[in-house]
């Protein structure tokens, strides 16, 4: 059974945030201390996005 998805906007925003958090993982920042924390933030919001509504469905 195949299920569909509508794009709301919360839909809408989580899928932004999951973009988002693949690019800062990807860029590189000037600051040491600031890419860091884009990559902790990114990574963290990946994984816990991944893992509640890719695997566990």
């Amino acid at each position: 059974m195949q299920k569909y998805y509508k794009l709301s906007f919360k839909n809408y925003v989580l899928i932004t945030l999951y973009i988002i958090s693949i690019i800062t993982l990807l860029t590189e920042g000037a600051d040491f201390k600031t890419l860091i924390i884009t990559k902790i933030i990114g990574l963290t919001y990946f994984i816990i996005f991944t893992l509640r509504n890719i695997i566990h469905r």
